[in-house]
């Protein structure tokens, strides 16, 4: 085996071990995680305006992903699960491509990451209109 292919060996078994790792640091990290909950602050912006901030949310939907709660995790704040599924695409075009079989799940077009930028600006202020309270926690 040459040089390049014990590095595309490494490489490989690097990549199919972070899921591994991925999942003991959620068997061991989730009760600790849950119990500091209580002590994470409050949001100061959400405190002194009553208006939620682009992050209000986030504590309860990392909360809610940890107990698997996907549709609380959705309400709770729309970022994170939108981003973990990014990210999660992501990793398996780098698994696909380590592998020598590339695939294209990303979208490569700027027009659409500005089109999510665009979308989460809205979602982050509307839901601070009393109309659009089913966006709210």
């Amino acid at each position: 085996m040459s040089c390049d292919g014990r590095k595309r060996r490494i490489w490989q078994i690097g990549l199919l071990s972070l899921p591994v790792l991925g999942l003991l640091a959620w068997l061991f990290l989730t009760p600790l995680l849950l119990e500091w909950a209580a002590a994470f602050p409050r949001c100061p912006v959400k405190e002194l305006t009553g208006l939620l901030c682009p992050a209000c949310g986030n504590t309860h939907c990392v909360m809610a992903m940890l107990k698997l709660d996907l549709l609380t995790a959705l309400r709770a704040n729309l970022f994170l699960p939108c981003l973990g599924v990014f990210l999660l695409a992501g990793y398996v075009e780098l698994v696909m491509c380590a592998f020598g079989r590339p695939v294209r799940l990303l979208p490569r077009r700027p027009a659409f990451y500005w089109c999510a930028l665009g979308f989460f600006l809205l979602y982050w202020i509307l839901r601070n209109f009393p109309a659009f309270d089913f966006l709210r926690l």
